[in-house]
């Protein structure tokens, strides 16, 4: 039955997540157009570069780590397209990370179904879905990252240098996939550190062999960064304040987590029905001798860590991180693992009446996430999803644009989508709300020019093609449900 069940839910969530992408691929946003631009140049002969959207021309990569881009180019050599190795690599480490989730849960032979409803608890939800149903970087981050920490507990259970060293490499691909691992190797030094039954001497080793094996490859790219653009990895240093915003949509990601409906009356509902359950066990059962469990404690150090290393960024790096279901996910899933480890050593100790609560919980839970999730799986069937929706990929200008490149100068609401529709690049229009068009018209060369707008997606707050033609004086030339073509009018 353990066996079944485990084949039952995977099956399930590979099928959702494969057919979601069968009709018009794997989701693309900017991001995925990059790394599918690196994953392509690195095999042209043109090294870890990326795609100018304006001019055309290429340059060297150092905003994104490289290993998330380099593993697709590799697949596309053997799978044929890029677009095709992210969807497969995406479905794979999906089934990969829920077998990893229940493995970290039962582990010490703790019981099947707590972990397998953890597992599926955080895996069967459309927004972990759409994180796996994308060309983003995180889904091959969080399976080499809870790999990573998997010899970490092992190396404290045998003290094998085997173990420690292959936590180092796994650390090591994990901060080139995203920057953000480094907060795997504090949390691994902080769970090292506090080994009680070893010398100073040999949690010092432990700690500086961790960090020379995880830390080497990345400081040979960011010397490299520093070498071919003179940047580290082309962030600005300031300084904002996490404010209102970022809570408020931090509160509605994990509301959504446990319930995909984006409304915030619902997301606190859910929010605080889980927590009175964890907050009555917790009092009822606090003197229990469990909170000596290794992995909890190193959920709770990732968790800690991670989600500093994210506010620090916020502060001083990028206030443009958005605290969505795509930034938190590593944090959630450690949250995962801790909570569902924590009831798995506490099972036993429950009453029926708390443990008949937390069955209907969980299965009201997973069953309403099941069909929101096949209905998310359906919708996308039909409908494609962001850059590769099939409202661009149906589209005979987009097709006329890719086959016959117009002679005039290209100017567009997207340009990150004109180049991944077409192949070609195109400068961007001003913003919508530009006070002065006219001083805008005047820096333009003398020659054909025309503007290729997206009826979807568009950019600079470009809304609707009224907006473009009460601005800029334009005659239109060509259209359709996607796209619309002008010619840029000028005396």
């Amino acid at each position: 039955m353990r066996l079944i069940t485990n084949i039952l839910f995977l099956s399930l969530g590979l099928l959702c997540l494969w057919l979601a992408s069968s009709q018009w691929g794997i989701g693309y946003d900017p991001d995925s157009i990059i790394y599918e631009d690196v994953a392509e140049n690195l095999f042209a002969g043109y090294g870890i570069s990326r795609f100018d959207f304006s001019t055309g021309e290429r340059y060297p990569m150092t905003n994104f780590p490289p290993f998330y881009p380099i593993v697709l180019g590799i697949l596309s050599q053997v799978i044929g397209t890029v677009a095709d190795s992210a969807r497969l690599l995406n479905t794979a480490l999906w089934g990969i990370l829920w077998l990893i989730v229940y493995a970290w849960v039962k582990r010490d032979n703790q019981a099947h179904t707590i972990a397998w409803a953890s597992a599926s608890l955080l895996m069967l939800n459309l927004f972990i879905f759409q994180v796996f149903g994308t060309s983003w970087s995180e889904p091959l981050f969080l399976v080499l990252g809870f790999s990573g920490l998997w010899f970490i507990i092992s190396y404290r259970k045998t003290w094998q240098w085997r173990d420690l060293i292959l936590a180092g490499v796994l650390f090591a691909c994990a901060i080139l996939t995203r920057y953000a691992g480094v907060a795997l190797v504090a949390t691994a030094f902080m769970i090292l550190l506090t080994v009680q039954n070893q010398s100073w001497r040999n949690r010092v080793t432990a700690i500086l062999t961790l960090g020379i094996v995880s830390g080497t490859p990345l400081l040979m790219w960011l010397l490299r960064n520093v070498s071919v653009r003179g940047d580290v990895a082309n962030r600005d240093v300031g300084f904002t304040l996490v404010g209102l915003p970022q809570l408020d949509t931090a509160v509605r990601t994990i509301g959504s987590w446990l319930l995909p409906i984006p409304e915030l009356t619902v997301n606190l509902i859910v929010i605080g029905i889980f927590v009175l359950l964890i907050g009555w066990m917790v009092i009822q059962h606090r003197n229990t001798n469990n909170q000596a469990d290794t992995i909890a404690i190193m959920m709770r150090w990732w968790v800690l860590i991670y989600v500093l290393f994210i506010i620090v960024s916020f502060t001083l790096l990028d206030p443009r991180i958005p605290f969505n279901y795509r930034i938190l996910l590593p944090a959630w899933v450690g949250l995962i693992i801790g909570i569902g480890r924590w009831i798995a050593l506490n099972w036993h100790r429950f009453g029926r009446g708390q443990q008949l609560i937390w069955r209907l919980t969980i299965i009201v839970l997973l069953c309403l996430n099941a069909l929101l999730s096949l209905n998310w799986a359906n919708v996308l069937l039909r409908n494609g999803q962001q850059y590769s929706g099939a409202l661009f990929q149906k589209s005979v200008l987009i097709q006329a644009l890719r086959d016959n490149q117009p002679s005039a100068s290209l100017y567009t609401t997207n340009n990150f989508l004109f180049h991944y529709l077409t192949d070609q690049p195109a400068d961007l229009l001003p913003y919508a709300d530009t006070n002065n068009f006219d001083a805008w018209l005047t820096t333009l060369p003398d020659e054909p020019i025309q503007i290729i707008f997206f009826n979807s997606l568009s950019q600079r707050s470009w809304e609707s093609a009224d907006q473009l033609e009460a601005s800029l004086p334009v005659t239109l030339l060509e259209s359709d449900s996607a796209v619309n073509i002008y010619q840029l009018e000028r005396p």
